[in-house]
């Protein structure tokens, strides 16, 4: 997956952005769903631009899928979990 810049950081965890949107400021309106999909936010070089990404796993093996869900500028007070 290329979005146009180099990766600076990557911070993958149970993220559900089904609850608030991707980029939610405050608190989560519902909790992250265990399941076979994670989540990622992605940051690069280059922009302030922040990508969040769905992963897909097979139970204790490989990325089978990666999906972006959203590529924008978050909102002034949203914060990387």
């Amino acid at each position: 997956m290329s979005l146009g810049y180099p990766v600076k950081a990557v911070t993958i965890g149970p993220f559900s952005f089904n609850c608030g949107g991707p980029f939610p400021s405050g608190v989560y309106s519902c909790p992250a769903v265990a399941g076979p999909l994670q989540g990622a936010y992605v940051r690069f070089v280059g922009t302030d631009k922040v990508a969040a990404v769905e992963i897909g796993t097979q139970r204790g093996g490989p990325v089978t899928a990666a999906t972006v869900v959203a590529f924008e500028i978050p909102p002034a007070r949203w914060s990387m979990p």
